[in-house]
């Protein structure tokens, strides 16, 4: 080929060679920019699963503690300064309701002052209630049969009904007292209940620990709320508050569970790290959920309070709604910073054990999986003794395992016990071929000897009969060479 010709494909190849890197570049940068724009395009809840997008949580765990401490104080107070407003069915008493033309806040007012000022003592923790639109409910304390008498007709003459058109009922004070007990059995039970699930569950007590804590937040917040606001603690507000701790619990088992996952991915040490992305990866979902369950609540509560004026839906209503929002609260703020305190900042110890366990497992099976290295050992660096002593089924010497066996993990054992033992088969191979090559060449030797002593034997038989010349010495007799044995 002529100088000009190898130029000119030399000149060819090189400007391919640049517009091929100009491709590259060019792929490069419009990849870049897609995956910059495809970045730019994810949602809020998709930034923080993903961990783009994070807010420490579990670094300002103090500010939840602050907030949570005196929300708890305030609902304390409210409940030691103006009490429960316990209805018959806890505390006992008479309940009368009449039907009337129009239930309006003055006849309300009207009839609430003809009881106080009636010959019957200590009313004053009567309660005057509209049930729907023209229906009025009274409810008292145990009265006997005269106060039933002159309470009912009291009533009657300031509502302008008859006596007859009055219903009424009684419910005993042992009997309210023992509904009392069972509704507070039943929350005892349903603690001891979850404390036991949850710990089996996730096989970590701090789990429980922190979830039952978050619980008692949510009864005390909500039942701080019902003195506050004075509504009357009757079986629908038990019914709610049992109903709420079942909603805070699963909320709470929601972020455990994710927490759990996060963490045996990374060492103990970075266990509040994986605590607060798990936080960070779930609000989103537990505030729509939230969200969700909340509007219905509130319509029950409006449609009880304001429209319907029925005091269980309403005290329904209440309970569900103040719990709803103080369990997703706690099952965020409050839950997922005390377990990362009860657990040390490290998880359990449980969780270190299975994520070691897996950790060995897993290299483990790579070093299987892994091709083995073939070792070749020269003629040279045999007598070395570079490696150190093998038994005969190739497993290493205690004194060997003593000096190597702390630092390394069981994946390396193994590959050095393989190693050592195909150099020991290496070894041996060539020292047998070496034998068998001496033994092939004495064989040789020892003939050529043979032939070489026989010649010797008649040069000197045929010297020792010639004479030698006048003047000159005689050659002696050369000894025949020894046999190599």
């Amino acid at each position: 080929m002529s100088p000009a010709k190898a130029d000119t494909s030399k000149d060819v190849e090189t400007r391919k060679d640049a517009r091929d890197a100009d491709k590259r570049a060019a792929a490069k940068r419009a990849g870049s920019s897609w995956a910059k724009k495809s970045s730019e395009k994810k949602s809020l809840p998709e930034r923080l699963y993903t961990g783009d997008l994070a807010y420490n949580f579990i670094k300002g765990r103090k500010t939840w503690y602050i907030v949570s401490a005196i929300v708890v104080l305030l609902c304390i107070g409210a409940i030691a300064l103006r009490g429960l407003n316990l209805g018959i069915e806890f505390r006992g008493g008479a309940d009368f309701q009449v039907t009337v033309e129009a239930a309006s806040e003055e006849v309300q007012s009207d009839l609430r002052e003809a009881l106080q000022a009636s010959e019957v003592p200590d009313l004053g923790g009567t309660t005057i209630q509209v049930l729907g639109e023209n229906r009025i409910r009274v409810q008292t304390r145990s009265l006997d049969v005269d106060e039933l008498s002159i309470i009912r007709g009291t009533i009657a003459e300031t509502l302008g009904v008859s006596e007859d058109a009055i219903d009424y009922g009684f419910v005993g004070a042992s009997w309210g007292g023992a509904l009392t007990q069972r509704a507070l059995v039943a929350v005892g039970i349903f603690l001891v209940l979850v404390t036991v699930v949850i710990g089996i569950y996730f096989r970590n007590w701090s789990m429980a620990g922190a979830a039952i804590l978050a619980l008692f937040h949510d009864i005390i917040v909500t039942v701080g709320v019902y003195a506050a606001v004075g509504f009357t603690v009757s079986p629908s507000t038990v019914i709610a508050l049992l109903t709420i701790l079942g909603y805070s619990l699963y909320d709470t088992v929601v972020v455990f569970d994710r927490v759990k996952e996060n963490a045996a991915k990374v060492p103990r040490a970075q266990f509040p790290e994986a605590a607060n992305q798990a936080v960070n990866q779930v609000i989103v979902r537990s505030i729509n959920t939230t969200i969700v369950g909340v509007i219905p609540v509130a319509a029950v509560l409006f449609a009880g309070w304001f429209y319907l004026g029925i005091g269980p839906l309403k005290d329904l209503g209440l309970a569900m709604l103040v719990g709803m929002l103080a369990g997703a609260y706690s099952s965020l703020f409050i839950a997922t910073p005390l377990l990362v305190d009860m657990s040390g900042g490290t998880g359990s110890k449980a969780a270190g054990k299975r994520r070691r366990a897996e950790a060995r497992a897993d290299a483990k099976a790579k070093a299987k999986a892994a091709p083995k290295p073939t070792v070749v050992v020269t003629a040279d660096e045999e007598d070395a003794e570079a490696l150190p002593a093998t038994s005969t089924d190739g497993s290493a010497t205690a004194e060997d395992a003593k000096k190597s066996g702390a630092s390394k993990t069981t994946a390396e054992k193994d590959a050095a016990a393989d190693r050592r033992v195909k150099a020991a088969d290496a070894r041996a191979k060539r020292r047998q071929q070496r034998a068998d090559a001496r033994d092939e060449a004495g064989d040789t030797s020892d003939a050529a000897n043979a032939g070489e002593s026989a010649d010797e034997v008649k040069a000197s038989s045929s010297d020792s009969t010639a004479k030698p010349a006048p003047g000159t010495r005689s050659q002696p007799r050369r000894r025949p060479r020894k046999r190599r044995s």
